[in-house]
């Protein structure tokens, strides 16, 4: 529950290879972050609903269909498309 609650807060970076997902989850915010992210919203299937950058001190949105949030690197922008499916590995 703490590594849930705590998620990026305290990191300088998120490494190139690296992110995060939080499930379940429809919503995240930047509060206390010190860099920004790509915020992919998933639905149950992987399937990706939206994807955007937030900054530090923002909120994300609530996308309501979203099963999951996975944070990436902003270098990734533009790799993620509405409609792909994502698969764990």
């Amino acid at each position: 529950m703490f590594t849930r609650l705590r998620g990026l807060l305290g990191t300088r970076n998120l490494p190139e290879s690296s992110g995060l997902l939080i499930e379940p989850c429809n919503s995240v915010h930047m509060l206390g972050m010190r860099y920004p992210i790509l915020a992919v919203y998933l639905d149950p299937g992987g399937v990706v609903l939206r994807s955007m950058v937030l900054r530090p001190w923002r909120l994300g949105p609530l996308v309501l269909r979203a099963h999951a949030v996975l944070e990436l690197p902003v270098s990734l922008t533009g790799m993620v498309a509405r409609g792909e499916r994502l698969e764990r590995s």
